[in-house]
């Protein structure tokens, strides 16, 4: 007998507000969303950074994504 294959889920964002390719309110959507399910998620706006995060912001979200990774 197989055993039943089970799935942890969990998503973590990371969203500059002068991101200019893709509107925050995606990922404010999706937070909203998030927030009525079990699924562990975290969502980080940053003031700058731009559409891949760059300069302090992405610093900031790469020590966030790694304490993150190490809670769950």
């Amino acid at each position: 007998m197989t055993q039943p294959l089970i799935l942890a889920i969990q998503r973590l964002c990371h969203h500059a507000v002068d991101d200019t390719t893709v509107d925050i309110g995606y990922s404010r959507n999706l937070n909203t969303i998030l927030n009525q399910t079990d699924i562990i998620h975290e969502l980080f706006e940053y003031q700058s950074g731009g559409h891949n995060i760059s300069g302090a912001s992405f610093n900031q979200a790469m020590n966030r994504t790694v304490e993150f990774l190490k809670t769950f």
